[in-house]
């Protein structure tokens, strides 16, 4: 892409963040629509699910961050964990706090804290970058950086998908940080298991976030803990530590750290993503056609998950965490998150912290504060659907509107001010 020397005006900015808001919201309509018209039938939509956590995600993660990261890029963005951490442990207390004030019960603080924390930095941001590259919004990120609009677009998706890699390591032991259940809290009968086998396997994702719902073998022993026997004690251990390892060696997960491991190697790089190797032609090639598909197909995945809701306004109670959700993640996390993101841009200025003057880093970064409530594809409980539907669906000109502010203050704190003015 060549520079252009031309400003881009604020109304230019405004239209091509309009277009680009509009191909994330409109593929998530067809998901919605879908579910509603009854072509999304739920056999479909689990097999649908099923195929973006265990296949396309798992080759975004490969083909993207294995053919991008080397070990000087991973030294050079280690703010983004930092980030990762910072903002997962504020939206955390943001969400504990919560709970306490308005006397919730314990299974309704951890879905609170769980929705509060977690949030999509993928399917959403990079669907974002995508669309960027055909639009003027392009201009804004342009960096010292020698790059193609397209090379520009695939670093910020190697930011993210890094970024999505530690959140799913963190999440595979989130649920040992969340209060633990109510001692007999079986009043509230729509967080109970639904009993449909697909949703009794949840594996833990990056749509997964609910993880304390899962009806499994492990339930039992965990009601019945006060009073067991050694061997039952034995037996609930040996089970957590299986569980912890089938999340930590869940596809997408073993995809991403494969990817790393090719990625720094020279040799093992050059082998799967080297031009004229044998196995970039018959494997990598086909992994990244692949990937090509995954966040479209997660995108309408999250409009079928979110045409799954009945209604919602039936119960009060359901809608108060709900709006308290939406208004962590739509206003006060992005707030937080600017602050932050701004205050390390003033610290950062005399240091050779040179990263954060890359504006996809400084979107990537603040990204790890912004949008909606990350999904599980495989729930079905009323206060998961009511989120999804109220943040994708009813309220999604929000994620227009987030757009155009996340957009203005990456122009502004890198010195484009004739753009965000």
């Amino acid at each position: 892409m060549e520079r252009s020397d031309q400003s881009l005006t604020f109304s230019s900015l405004l239209s091509a963040t309009f277009e680009s808001s509009a191909n994330v919201v409109g593929m998530i309509f067809v998901g919605y629509l879908g579910v509603k018209s009854g072509i999304f039938t739920p056999t479909l939509k689990k097999i649908h699910a099923k195929l973006v956590l265990n296949l396309f995600f798992p080759c975004l993660l490969f083909s993207q961050i294995g053919g991008t990261i080397d070990l000087e890029t991973i030294i050079r963005i280690w703010p983004l964990p930092v980030f990762c951490v910072l903002f997962a442990i504020i939206s955390g207390f943001l969400g504990y706090f919560s709970g306490n004030i308005l006397s919730w019960s314990k299974s309704r603080k951890k879905f609170i804290i769980s929705a509060t924390v977690f949030n999509n930095i993928t399917a959403v941001p990079i669907g974002l970058i995508k669309a960027f590259v055909s639009t003027s919004v392009m201009q804004i990120f342009e960096s010292k950086y020698s790059e193609t609009a397209q090379e520009t677009a695939s670093r910020g998706t190697t930011y993210l998908l890094l970024s999505t890699l530690f959140v799913l390591i963190i999440r595979s032991f989130w649920t040992y940080f969340l209060p633990e259940d109510d001692d007999l809290d079986t009043s509230n009968h729509s967080l109970l298991p639904n009993q449909n086998p697909m949703t009794q396997v949840k594996p833990i994702t990056l749509f997964s976030h609910l993880n304390y719902t899962n009806s499994t073998e492990a339930t039992p022993l965990l009601l019945t803990l006060k009073g067991s026997s050694s061997h039952s004690l034995k037996i609930l251990n040996l089970t957590n530590i299986k569980h912890i390892l089938s999340i930590i060696m869940s596809p997408p997960i073993c995809a991403g750290l494969l990817a790393l491991i090719i990625g720094i190697t020279p040799i093992l790089k050059s082998l799967f993503f080297g031009s004229k190797s044998a196995l970039y032609i018959y494997l990598t090639a086909n992994t990244k056609l692949i990937a090509t598909l995954t966040v479209p197909m997660t995108l309408v995945a999250i409009g079928a998950q979110a045409g799954c809701v009945k209604t919602l306004f039936v119960k009060r109670i359901t809608l108060k965490p709900v709006v308290y959700v939406i208004i962590c993640r739509y206003l006060i996390m992005p707030i937080i998150g600017i602050i932050i993101v701004l205050s390390c841009k003033f610290v950062a200025k005399d240091l050779d912290w040179f990263i954060i003057h890359d504006p996809m880093f400084i979107y990537a970064a603040i990204c790890l504060s912004c949008w909606p409530t990350a999904i599980d594809l495989f729930d079905t409980q009323d206060e998961l659907l009511t989120l999804t539907y109220s943040s994708y669906i009813l309220l999604s000109p929000l994620i227009w509107f987030t757009l155009i502010g996340l957009l203005s203050i990456v122009a502004h704190i890198t010195g484009t001010f004739d753009i965000a003015l």
